[in-house]
């Protein structure tokens, strides 16, 4: 089952990812930056082509940054500098997105960027740090050992029998493995159908910016901007004339949307069309024993506010963490429940969230009609001229507003009013990022004030595990709401603890987390002061 171009497979891999989408690659690559080598298996035969998924988070591209690929994936996307509302084909106002989160994060835009290109980018990632992915091969079945789990392969007509100790599910909406745990997935599908078309668009769409059409007879399209010249992707449910054809084209479209946009734009050939179904729903668990899902396995909620694929990469990116130290033997077993218990309430929230946006767009009650498309389009517009409505939409939703101050893992010593749990802010200071300092392979520990004294305690706690950093200019900390004292930052860049002293934090590594006193003694890993 080995790929003759690339290296061998690991049949004998501690972790088992079911799944080659941007959820199962993420997860693959973070564990290889942890030294940990997976085994990957997908039951297609290669990576997708054409994809739903458009939006990357602003959280999501400062993971790409910390792995070094936030510059490859802005040369593949398109920044969306604003967005144009239209209702019955004519223009009511114009939103600017290009700077809306200025100052929250490196990435204050909304960014498009297809799956399939994320599916890429992840990909050459693992191949390039040592991994495979097995395509068409597919995970027939599996049985709980002692140690894990027994899983039966298939690739080519043959089926291969191996012993595995972590199975994790990123194998989509009709997941083998969660079929496989028996763990309900509780939720609906919306009535609607929907379509996706890739084209040229010619006339009055601007290039480069979100163009929203809303309808009382057609409910929305949205064309969104992808590179190359007049480029768009249109995204929208069918009208009610078309719900009834078994296998709509794109040629049956073609009127209704064109009246819909009226004379500014004409639609050009499609590359590619396909209609779907959207769900709303939430596994009951994302963990049991050891097994894990992620992504679509685990949730699918409408596409409103493009969050779907973004939550897949960062369930991701919130397990990998946890399962390298287990593996490596920093940690007990018992920092994987906390996967659980951190990622399906905000998934449970968010498709909450999404389900009732989603309602209002495509409802067809009077009130909401009138809501949809007279009240929203001349209200938003202005709204959004306020800098404090603009930052909470933007934390909204490019997803820097998650927390998980309600987590075993959330400690809080200090009166700060950036809490444990909170992603650690982001700011720039005497010219250097912040985020510079995280390396996602190591606790960060940021020192906030005047600790000349205790600073021989501070450097005993260098590590392979934690990288302390002396803070100088603590002005620009103020600001963005951290007083004095010491914030031990995750790995994936939550704040996990805020002490008061050394001994605070040698004992939440100890007791919250689990860290073994092996991952506590190395050579001098400290940053210089800046």
């Amino acid at each position: 089952m080995s790929d003759p171009t690339g290296p061998t497979s690991p049949s004998n891999a501690d972790a088992l990812i079911v799944g080659a989408g941007p959820t199962g690659l993420m997860m693959a690559s973070q564990l290889l930056r942890w030294g940990v080598q997976p085994r990957i298996v997908e039951a297609n035969a290669g990576p997708s082509i054409h994809t739903k998924a458009l939006g990357v988070q602003a959280r999501s591209m400062e993971i790409y940054r910390q792995m070094g690929l936030s510059e490859e994936a802005l040369s593949r996307g398109v920044p969306a500098r604003a967005a144009t509302l239209f209702v019955e084909g004519a223009p009511i106002g114009r939103v600017p997105l290009g700077e809306i989160g200025a100052g929250l994060s490196a990435f204050p835009y909304l960014f498009v960027l297809g799956q399939d290109q994320n599916e890429r980018i992840l990909g050459d990632f693992v191949r390039a740090h040592g991994g495979m992915i097995e395509w068409s091969t597919r995970l027939e079945e599996f049985h709980e050992t002692a140690n894990g789990f027994r899983v039966s392969l298939s690739h080519a007509g043959e089926r291969e029998s191996t012993e595995i100790r972590y199975l994790i599910g990123a194998d989509g909406g009709h997941s083998e493995v969660r079929h496989g745990l028996g763990i309900s997935f509780e939720g609906d599908t919306y009535e609607h159908r929907f379509f996706v078309a890739d084209l040229q668009v010619e006339g009055e769409a601007v290039e480069g910016e979100l163009n929203l059409f809303l309808s009382n007879a057609y409910y929305i399209l949205a064309m969104f901007p992808m590179p190359g010249p007049r480029h768009f992707r249109l995204v929208g449910a069918y009208p009610d004339a078309l719900e009834n054809l078994d296998e709509p084209t794109f040629e049956d479209l073609r009127p209704h949307l064109q009246a819909l946009v009226g004379d500014q734009l004409r639609f050009g050939d499609v590359t590619w069309f396909a209609s779907y179904r959207v769900h709303h729903r939430v596994a009951q668990t994302f963990s049991m024993g050891h097994a894990f899902l992620l992504g679509d396995a685990a949730h699918i909620h409408s596409p409103v506010g493009g969050q779907g694929m973004n939550t897949g990469l960062q369930d991701a990116y919130n397990l990998a963490w946890k399962l390298a130290l287990v593996l490596r033997g920093h940690a007990p077993e018992t920092l994987l429940a906390t996967y659980n218990e951190e990622r399906r309430p905000n998934a449970t929230t968010l498709v909450n969230t999404t389900d009732r946006a989603f309602n209002a767009i495509i409802s067809h009650g009077r009130l909401m009609g009138f809501t949809r498309d007279w009240l929203l389009p001349r209200v938003v517009p202005v709204a959004l001229r306020d800098p404090r409505i603009q930052r909470r939409l933007f934390l909204t939703i490019s997803q820097t507003a998650i927390n998980y101050r309600r987590s075993r893992l959330s400690v809080n010593r200090v009166r700060s009013r950036v809490k444990a749990g909170d992603r650690f802010p982001w700011f720039t200071t005497d010219g250097k990022d912040v985020y510079g300092e995280m390396t996602g392979t190591q606790f960060t520990l940021f020192v906030v004030g005047d600790w000349v004294a205790q600073w021989d305690a501070i450097n005993n706690l260098c590590s392979d595990l934690v990288k302390p950093v002396l803070t100088a200019n603590h002005a620009e900390y103020a600001k963005s709401g951290l007083t004095d004292g010491l914030y031990l930052v995750r790995p994936d860049g939550y704040v996990g603890l805020t002490a008061q002293s050394p001994d605070e934090v040698s004992a939440y590594l100890a007791d919250v987390v689990g860290a073994s006193s092996a991952s506590v003694a190395s050579p001098d890993t400290r940053s210089a002061s800046w």
